[in-house]
């Protein structure tokens, strides 16, 4: 029987190296699972059930109609436990041995001599059963032994084993169709194929990898890798399509990475990289620094996902179907974005307190959850309209999971990391409790996972406290109110200005197909909103005066603003724009002064948008008769976004003070495309564009010696010939600027 399935497997190998088809269907059909399925003789759904090992052991409980023991199973003596990926079978490590039940019919499948373990887990298919054992120098291991260990399910017979220490865990990784397995070792990842491991097929030489990861899918299975940074050169991150493992379909450069995990999507199409690094250069961090990479197998696509680079990642989940994915990052409050498969961010779940997410099985609804260090409240969202369909507070607890069916939620209070208070509770997908129970010692709290597509679709409807209704019976408490802020006599008068506004960060927003657009802008006064988001000017409250002080702070603010304009910006990209810019509007008069200023205090507030809708506009000059021409130029982008702050508030106090003359142009300005000697002197831009010269050279040398360059040196090395007609037509400049210095 062993000789045929050798000889089974071994063909469906050679069909994915080049065989037939109907070949690798007849092996992929031996090499079925060896359990039951999860459905009844008669076709029933399962029941829900979910596990808690204590104490006392490990127990199985049912959630409909009520939350209840299975008596069937029992409590079964137990330090570790592990299901399989759909849920069918369970180990339950005791200190004899480990014991495999099927989890419909709580029966015992299979008991395997195996003890003192680390941890267990069981193959896609669940033909085998992988443990690593602890290794004692007291009780040091017997010749032919290790601490590695593969078993067969069906037959109970230890197939191999290995002698590892710190081994990468799972040691032994297998293809979803369990057709190839693989192993990691210093310098690169080996292949074997069926029940074999002594000798490898092919590998993926690699020096220095750390860790590989096979993506899910049929044959022939895609493969990950990570090599790590080392003095000085950057890690790197290569796909690799099995058998041809020499060349790799697609690769990325990556810096201030020591480790990555690997987060494949269900298709096994795209993969997120969480690389981290233990130092964090800049010193913002005791933790480390970590970033999120995203690759697609398919080279065409060369995205990167659109996050905030300052602060941590602190989870991602890809959906069920694997066509999205949410990343919660940033500094907290952190912010909480969906993206599609190709990196396309779709949109913002606004900034909260959360730190971990997780789609419904259904693949409709995701939960994101602060636990640790946070004060243990979860959100419940509907994928599909951005809204928000349930909330609820599970406080001190360490884990939340979703039920087979997407109906409910479990949270758990565990052990050791709180010994008091232990406890579980089951929610509705809403926020709703429906069932509590105090467990000594809880050690673990899991539903039973399910493949997919078992349970049917319903209905998602949003909970009535988030209707403004009352909180359902047997729910948390409304928070007490807080007690008011003591205010000063002195500053009791402007109480209004302690009023937090909700922040624009905090609403959830869509993208569409064009990129990141805002919301309308306020127009009040006469003044048209729209396009972009706008920003707020803060309401002063009914008696408040500016003082002398922040008047004169204003006007100084204001003054220099003018005399870096006047004087010219540093920057080389602001002087050419400054250059090749028209020449500003004539000073208007006092009487076309008066409705300007009116109409930009009503109509404030058009921003501007992403890529796919331009910014809103404040109060329209154009509706005065003697409106000032409203082609306005702005020097720079970065100064004006930078300066939106001060300049609101130097436009609502322009009533207690005069505004100050714009600015006025002085010389005549420069023709188009031609640099003008008064404003950049061409000597300097000479040297600076000789220098980015010398960094392309630099750039190309490393290139030619076979060094990978990432998109930002690619483009350098591209702009070569621009450079160089800058530096032709720059030097030109500087040569008749020098002749009319002669003359």
């Amino acid at each position: 029987m062993e000789a045929s399935g050798e000889e089974t497997t071994n063909s469906a190998i050679a069909a994915v190296d080049g065989g037939s088809a109907e070949e690798a269907t007849t092996s992929t059909t031996t090499t079925s699972r060896n359990t039951t399925g999860m459905r009844g003789s008669r076709g029933e759904l399962p029941r829900i059930k979910f596990l808690t090992r204590c104490d006392a052991g490990v127990e199985m409980h049912f959630v409909a109609p009520s939350v209840s023991k299975d008596e069937s199973f029992g409590c079964i003596r137990g330090v570790l436990d592990q299901f399989s990926e759909d849920g069918s079978l369970l180990a339950v490590l005791s200190a004899e041995n480990v014991k495999i039940y099927n989890t419909e019919t709580d029966e015992l499948v299979a008991t395997l001599p195996d003890h003192d373990l680390l941890a267990m887990t069981f193959s896609p298919q669940n033909s085998f059963l992988l443990t690593q054992r602890r290794i004692r120098p007291e009780a040091p291991f017997a010749a032919g032994d290790g601490n590695i260990c593969i078993w067969d399910i069906q037959s109970g017979e230890r197939l191999a084993v290995f002698f590892q220490r710190n081994p990468p865990w799972p040691f032994i990784r297998w293809s979803s169709d369990e057709l190839l397995s693989a192993r990691m070792v210093s310098t690169e990842v080996q292949f074997f194929v069926g029940k074999t491991w002594d000798n490898s097929v092919k590998a993926i030489r690699a020096p220095g990898l750390t860790n590989f990861a096979f993506a899910p899918g049929p044959s022939p299975p895609t493969v990950a890798v990570f090599v790590p940074e080392k003095k000085g050169q950057p890690g790197a991150i290569r796909i690799f399509k099995y058998p041809k493992v020499g060349e790799p379909i697609t690769q990325r450069s990556v810096f201030r990475a020591s480790e990555a995990e690997f987060f494949w999507n269900s298709t096994g199409t795209a993969v997120l990289a969480h690389t981290r690094t233990d130092v964090d250069r800049s010193g913002k961090s005791y933790y480390g620094e970590a970033r999120l990479q995203f690759l697609s197998t398919d080279p065409s696509i060369e995205g990167s996902l659109a996050i905030d680079n300052e602060g941590s990642v602190h989870d991602m989940r890809w959906s069920p179907d694997g066509s999205r994915c949410v990343v919660i990052h940033g500094y907290m409050p952190a912010q909480a974005t969906l993206f599609d498969h190709k990196g396309k961010k779709l949109a913002d779940f606004g900034k909260s307190a959360r730190n971990i997410v997780k789609w419904s099985p259904c693949g409709r609804m995701v939960v994101m959850a602060g636990f640790g260090n946070l004060n243990g409240a979860f959100d419940v969202w509907d994928v599909r309209k951005l809204r928000r369909v349930g909330t609820g507070v599970a406080k001190y607890s360490a884990t939340i999971d979703w039920s087979p069916d997407s109906q409910y939620l479990l949270t758990a209070v565990l052990s050791p990391k709180i010994r008091i208070d232990n406890c579980f509770a089951v929610w509705k997908y809403d926020g709703t409790p429906v069932h509590t129970e105090s467990v000594h010692n809880l050690y673990q709290a899991q539903f039973r996972p399910s493949p997919p597509r078992v349970y049917p679709l319903f209905p998602i409807k949003v909970s009535d406290q988030l209707k403004g209704g009352p909180s359902p019976a047997g729910g948390p408490a409304s928070p007490a109110a807080k007690p008011a802020i003591y205010t000063p006599p002195s500053r009791r008068g402007l109480a209004a200005l302690s009023q937090p506004e909700v922040s624009e960060d905090s609403k959830p927003r869509k993208y569409n197909s064009g990129g990141g657009g805002g919301g309308g802008g306020g127009g009040g006064g006469g003044g048209n909103g729209g396009g972009g988001r706008g920003g707020r000017s803060p309401q002063q409250p009914v008696g408040y005066s500016e003082s002398k002080a922040a008047k004169r702070n204003a006007q100084r603010r204001q003054k220099k603003k003018q005399g870096d304009v006047a004087d010219g910006s540093t920057s080389t990209d602001q002087e050419e724009r400054e250059t090749n810019s028209p020449p500003p509007p004539q000073q208007p008069t006092p009487q076309q002064q008066a409705p300007q200023q009116q109409a930009q205090r009503g109509g404030r507030g058009g921003g501007r948008g992403g890529k796919g809708g331009r910014g809103g506009r404040g109060g329209s000059p154009a509706s005065s008769p003697s409106a000032p021409n409203k082609n306005v130029h702005h020097t720079s982008n970065n100064n004006s976004n930078s300066n939106n702050s001060s300049s609101n508030n130097s436009n609502n106090s322009s009533e207690h003070q005069p505004s100050p003359a714009p600015l006025v142009a002085t010389g005549s300005p420069s023709p188009l495309g031609s640099p003008s000697s008064g404003d950049v002197d061409p000597s300097k831009k000479v040297k600076a564009l000789q220098k980015k010269l010398r960094q392309i050279t630099q750039l190309k040398e490393k290139q030619t010696q076979g060094e990978v360059l990432d998109g930002p040196q690619l483009a350098k090395v591209h702009s070569e010939a621009e450079v160089v007609a800058e530096i032709n037509k720059w030097s030109s400049t500087n040569r008749t600027a020098s002749g009319a210095h002669g003359q």
